[in-house]
């Protein structure tokens, strides 16, 4: 680490940033966001590479859409579905995970093997975000009643073990989409049909 500025290769090129803020479909935008692997690169600020605002923007819409729904922040849980079952679907990069655990607009993270979803209506594993907004990430995986990683394995086991300590929504959620790329366990799942339905119960 030299302290040096980062430079530029965290930004978005015009033509990457376009598809991403053009259509006026709000799902549309959701999916084009949560399957995007151009949006991940960027982060907040060059000096802090997981502020990421993939994950940032995808949070927000999140809470708008529980807010318009009528919940309030302190009746809205994270719900994380494993990949049990989602790797069979989902056999490599390039196909969407399963349409049951992915809700439009909702879901902020989507890969084989892991789906986090923010909802103030959970029918899966899920723990409660807190009375207020805070920087709770590790707390609210370590209260999540059921395992969501299957821990067999030293890598598996050392990214919970991050996902305990790590505070931030934003940066727990772009690290574990960043270790499935890096483990070659596909990234955000994506699909050349970027504007097709995701699936899911709606909303």
């Amino acid at each position: 680490m030299t302290g040096e500025f980062a430079g530029d290769s965290g930004t978005l090129a015009q033509e990457e940033l376009a598809p991403l803020v053009t259509s006026t479909d709000p799902e549309v935008l959701h999916r084009r966001w949560l399957t995007s692997e151009t949006a991940s690169r960027c982060s907040e600020s060059p000096f802090y590479p997981y502020t990421s605002a993939k994950i940032h923007t995808l949070l927000t819409a999140a809470l708008l859409d529980n807010y318009r729904a009528g919940y309030d922040f302190h009746e809205l849980s994270l719900e994380v579905h494993s990949g049990t079952g989602i790797d069979a679907v989902c056999p490599a990069p390039g196909t969407l995970a399963r349409a049951d655990v992915v809700t439009p607009i909702r879901t902020v993270l989507a890969t084989p093997r892991v789906t986090v979803t923010v909802t103030g209506d959970p029918s899966g594993p899920a723990a409660q975000l807190g009375t207020v907004p805070a920087r709770c990430s590790a707390d609210v995986w370590g209260r999540l009643p059921a395992h969501p990683l299957d821990v067999s394995t030293h890598a598996t086991r050392v990214l919970d073990a991050q996902l305990r300590r790590i505070r931030a929504v934003s940066t727990a959620l772009q690290y574990v989409e960043d270790v499935h790329r890096w483990r070659g366990w596909g990234a955000a799942v994506t699909d050349t049909n970027a504007d097709a339905p995701l699936g899911g119960d709606g909303r």
